[in-house]
């Protein structure tokens, strides 16, 4: 199962294997910051099992993400 929120952008020929978890992160300081913030995700991006991405983030073109890993922002 791979879980997708509503502002991630993925692009062509990317492949996203089970188990990878994109995440929406809310600025919880912010009173009026009530929407995440967007996740783009490259063409021919290849994304493991296990892989969690916070929002926010930018993988670029041609990248692969090995298992497991936890890919965040921060500010």
């Amino acid at each position: 199962m791979v879980t997708i929120c509503e502002n991630v952008e993925i692009g062509d020929n990317t492949y996203i294997e089970s188990g990878v978890i994109f995440v929406e992160k809310l600025n919880q300081r912010a009173v009026d910051n009530t929407k995440a913030e967007k996740t783009y995700v490259g063409k021919n991006v290849m994304i493991h099992s296990g892989s969690v991405i916070e929002s926010g983030c930018v993988i670029q073109d041609n990248s692969v993400m090995d298992y497991d890993t936890i890919y965040s922002t921060i500010f």
